[in-house]
């Protein structure tokens, strides 16, 4: 299958369009943002960034939305990097939700309301978390909650997450996402008033959910790759017509591709006014 490689420290990222029908997403998809970067696609008339695909089950790590983008819009091929998941150097993190609002003060009595199960932390909210206690815990400087686990599975546990999201936005208070550090920095500046904790999900749990067609919850996993290849551009014409054979798709973009000039930039760049933490290869 032609492909278009970039070497990596070991880590090798491969470009190359795969069918839609035979990518698996694992976080589920905001109708909102769902239109604006279907739109968006629509207008640019090219797909800028590859997502970030495992090449050995070919579940989706980066780019749910994108996936049904593309489909909304009437693709049938997209464009990936595959890389392989289960190295070391890709990891899976978590986001921690940030909340910001008077009814924190009250979010016991929101809990209880909404007949959500509630124990005092006998140790840190974040020991019981990592210790597969609980389904989430909710910190501020007065209050240390947790909802016990249900054994229902991480699924169910993100779900929970999920519906104390919309609890707390009921009550007139901001969500927003950070990961575990800048969540707890935020909360000792006094920039929030709690800190939603959220469980660790491992990458066997990603890909044996995403295969068997369930998924997380918007923003459940937080992956790091080492790198990543930026506005490689496929026309959506390329990635339309079915009746054109994949291997002709792929052996088009890997022509297209080597006629660009890649610059490499270091991690922490700031590239059309998004920081990347990761490595990048850009295309022009």
């Amino acid at each position: 299958m032609s492909s278009f490689l970039i070497p990596h420290s070991g880590l090798t990222l491969e470009i190359r369009c795969l069918d839609l029908e035979d990518v698996h997403i694992h976080e589920e998809i905001v109708p909102e943002m769902l239109e604006r970067l279907a739109e968006s696609i629509e207008n640019d008339k090219v797909l800028k960034h590859p997502v970030i695909v495992d090449a050995a089950s070919h579940v989706v790590l980066d780019g749910m939305h994108r996936v049904a983008a593309m489909k909304m819009i009437g693709c049938v091929r997209i464009a990936c990097c595959l890389v392989d998941y289960m190295d070391k150097r890709i990891k899976i993190g978590r986001w921690y939700r940030t909340v910001k609002g008077e009814a924190v003060s009250r979010c016991g009595d929101l809990l209880a309301e909404a007949s959500i199960p509630q124990v005092a932390c006998s140790r840190t909210c974040q020991e019981h978390i990592d210790a597969g206690e609980a389904e989430a815990a909710i910190e501020s400087p007065q209050t240390h909650i947790l909802i016990p686990s249900s054994n229902r599975g991480l699924i169910e546990a993100y779900r929970t997450v999920k519906r104390l999201e919309e609890i707390f936005r009921s009550h007139g208070c901001s969500v927003d996402y950070s990961t575990e550090a800048d969540a707890f920095a935020r909360l000792r500046d006094g920039k929030i008033d709690a800190v939603l904790l959220t469980p660790l999900i491992d990458k066997e749990t990603v890909v044996a959910e995403a295969l068997k067609g369930n998924v997380f919850v918007h923003k459940a996993t937080r992956h790091v790759i080492p790198a990543r290849p930026l506005n490689i551009d496929v026309p959506l014409e390329l990635l339309r017509d079915e009746r054109v054979p994949l291997e002709v798709v792929n052996s088009r973009l890997s022509e297209i591709l080597r006629g660009r000039v890649v610059t490499r930039f270091p991690a922490n760049s700031l590239i059309d006014g998004r920081r990347y933490e990761e490595e990048t290869f850009v295309f022009s």
